[in-house]
């Protein structure tokens, strides 16, 4: 887990190069810091939560929605026309 003091670290340094007072070095030096304190995705398919998996079953969610609602054959739509379609399904539910 990040900590909020890295976090912090990094925030003030950003800010010191934006009013002229810090070094390219130092910050770096936190986002190096930063980067060893992140846990990567996994993306193995046989290990339990991997995000490949995730993002295979949330997009065959998607599919599913768009061809159910507008009647379209996920087969024969471009894929922008598909977010085009998701996107505007997604609009009309948040004002519902």
């Amino acid at each position: 887990m990040i900590s909020n003091a890295t976090r912090l670290k990094l925030i003030n340094e950003k800010l010191n190069i934006i009013l002229g007072e810090g070094n390219e070095k130092n910050l770096e030096s936190v986002k190096r810091e930063l980067l060893e304190l992140l846990k990567p995705n996994e993306w193995n398919v046989f290990v339990e939560g991997n995000l490949e998996k995730a993002m295979e079953v949330d997009f065959n969610k998607f599919a599913t929605v768009v061809t159910e609602t507008t009647g379209l054959k996920l087969e024969e739509i471009s894929v922008f026309r598909f977010y085009s379609v998701l996107g505007y399904l997604q609009e009309k539910n948040k004002k519902q």
